[in-house]
């Protein structure tokens, strides 16, 4: 146990002796001064959502009209996700509430039983599911911006558009 304490002291010991005359011994160069952006590249502007895009695109009348048709099917897709849940839901909650069937047992005092309509509460289910689904698909996926803000940088190199966000399309 000495012997190791010893040994990594005199490791120690010549490490720190040594670091200030290796430090200087060797000449350390000036970082270079930061470079502007590269040749082909603009200015950049970073889109946030459809809105933005349109009104970057607004000069150029081709890609103007595509992003608007863009814009157009967020707005139905959203329509259709949104409208499709509420029309859903109200229709299970009518199957819970006006619409429930009710089971009598026995023949001279019935026992009557009221509980809600299973089919229509699968309906309004398939509604809200099938409804979201067809909502989504009608969207505009990242693929659809990501040709617009590539054609855009093709056509228009002194202003670059990127993409802020993978996951905000609204």
């Amino acid at each position: 146990m000495r012997c190791t304490g010893k040994v990594i002291g005199a490791l120690v010991a010549v490490v720190f002796v040594s670091a200030p005359v290796l430090a200087r011994a060797s000449a350390v160069e000036p970082l270079a001064p930061p470079g502007g952006p590269p040749a082909g590249v603009g200015s950049l502007t970073y889109v946030k959502d459809l809105d933005h895009l349109a009104a970057i695109t607004s000069p150029d009348s081709a890609l103007h009209l595509r992003t608007v048709e863009l814009e157009r099917k967020g707005n139905i897709g959203m329509g259709v996700l949104m409208g499709s849940a509420a029309l859903g839901a109200l229709i299970v909650v009518g199957a819970a509430t006006v619409f429930t069937q009710e089971e009598c047992i026995g023949a001279s005092p019935p026992l009557c039983q009221s509980r809600p309509n299973g089919a229509l509460a699968g309906v309004g289910l398939f509604t809200m599911v099938a409804g979201g689904l067809a909502g989504l698909m009608i969207m505009p996926h990242r693929g659809d911006l990501l040709d617009i803000v590539n054609e855009w940088n093709a056509r228009h190199p002194e202003q670059t558009l990127l993409l802020d966000s993978p996951h905000r399309l609204h």
